[in-house]
C-alpha cells in the first residue's frame, strides 16, 4: 500500500507540474549528451596524438646544436650554432648507426603588412 501510494503522489505531482517536468527531463538529457560529447572528442583527440607521436617511430632521434646555456647571454648563441659535416662523421665514428639524417632549419623574422602591422613568424 505504501509504494503504491508513493507512485500515486509522483504521477500526480507530474501532472500538475507538467512544465516544470518537462524542463528538469530536458536539463538531464542535455547533461547527459554534454557529457558524452566532451568525452568522446578526448578520446578523439587523444587518439589523433597517439597517432601522430607513433608515426615519427621510436628509432627516431633528434639531435640540437649547441651546448646547455649557463647565462642569458648564451640563448641568443643556442639558436645561432649548427650541426657541421664534422659533427655527422663523429656521431658515424662512434657507431651510431644513422640510416639518414634530415636537416631542419628554423628561423624568427619580422613581417611588415601594408597596414602597418607587425608579425613574427
Amino acid at each position: 500500500m505504501r509504494f503504491k501510494h508513493i507512485i500515486i503522489t509522483a504521477l500526480r505531482s507530474l501532472r500538475i507540474n507538467r512544465s516544470r517536468s518537462i524542463l528538469t527531463i530536458l536539463g538531464i538529457v542535455i547533461g547527459i549528451a554534454s557529457i558524452i560529447l566532451i568525452i568522446s572528442l578526448g578520446e578523439g583527440a587523444q587518439r589523433l596524438i597517439l597517432g601522430q607521436v607513433q608515426g615519427i617511430g621510436s628509432r627516431t632521434i633528434a639531435i640540437l646544436p649547441g651546448r646547455q646555456p649557463t647565462s642569458p647571454a648564451d640563448v641568443a648563441q643556442l639558436f645561432s650554432d649548427s650541426l657541421r659535416q664534422k659533427d655527422i662523421d663523429t656521431l658515424e665514428k662512434k657507431k651510431m648507426c644513422l640510416m639518414r639524417s634530415l636537416s631542419c632549419r628554423s628561423c624568427s623574422e619580422r613581417i611588415r603588412h601594408r597596414t602597418g602591422t607587425k608579425h613574427t613568424a
